[in-house]
């Protein structure tokens, strides 16, 4: 059920540490490029930011150093784990296509903006969680049911209020994300000191015991 908490081996020294190794199951795997579910794989989020792939709550990243939204992080992505960090997972698939919150692969904004089908995840071994695997089994503009989203951001003592998800708003520089108000909020790509970057990680589904 969405929200299950799992504690994941994602290092690969055969244990199964709680306290960093933990996890939310989010949704089934969403394929960007046939925009459908695929029911063999779960899309599972971390508990906390990262930074250089380690547990951070208090780094905040740009998403991109342009106004650009429509090719991708360039920066944010930087930080996610790597497979030398996180060898026991993979991604089923490395190359994503950016989609707007309704599938759609372009957007209309001053003439016609391409969203990137070559959305490159090679050498991480996560990547980051988009509007329609949030939307799967909560309510984006109301997250208060589904608080693992939130958990470690928005707090006084910690220097995030969130953290971006790939997924595009309708112009050339807004970006969605996670917000500490438990809803979805849009910043700049290239906006500093507000959001970081949380990692999901796609899991075949016979490899969970629950």
């Amino acid at each position: 059920s969405v929200g299950d908490a799992f504690d994941c081996d994602v290092n690969g020294d055969n244990e199964y540490d709680a306290e960093t190794e933990r996890f939310y199951y989010v949704s089934r795997y969403f394929d960007t490029q046939s925009v459908a579910f695929n029911d063999d794989y779960a899309v599972l989020i971390y508990y906390n930011n990262v930074s250089d792939g380690l547990p951070s709550n208090s780094t905040t990243y740009q998403y991109h150093s342009e106004y650009n939204n429509h090719d991708g992080s360039n920066v944010g992505k930087l930080e996610l784990p790597t497979t030398t960090q996180w060898p026991n997972v993979s991604l089923y698939k490395t190359t994503r296509q950016l989609l707007t919150k309704d599938g759609n692969t372009s957007f209309e904004y001053s003439g016609t903006v391409n969203l990137t089908s070559n959305n490159d995840f090679s050498g991480y071994a996560g990547r980051f969680l988009i509007y329609q695997e949030l939307d799967y089994g909560c309510d984006p503009e109301d997250l208060t049911s589904c608080l693992f989203f939130t958990e470690n951001i928005g707090f006084s003592d910690y220097g995030n209020a969130g953290y971006w998800i790939d997924t595009p708003n309708l112009n050339n520089y807004d970006v969605w994300g996670v917000n500490h108000t438990e809803r979805l909020s849009t910043n700049y790509s290239k906006k500093t000191g507000q959001y970081g970057v949380r990692p999901v990680i796609e899991v075949p589904l016979s490899d969970i015991s629950y």
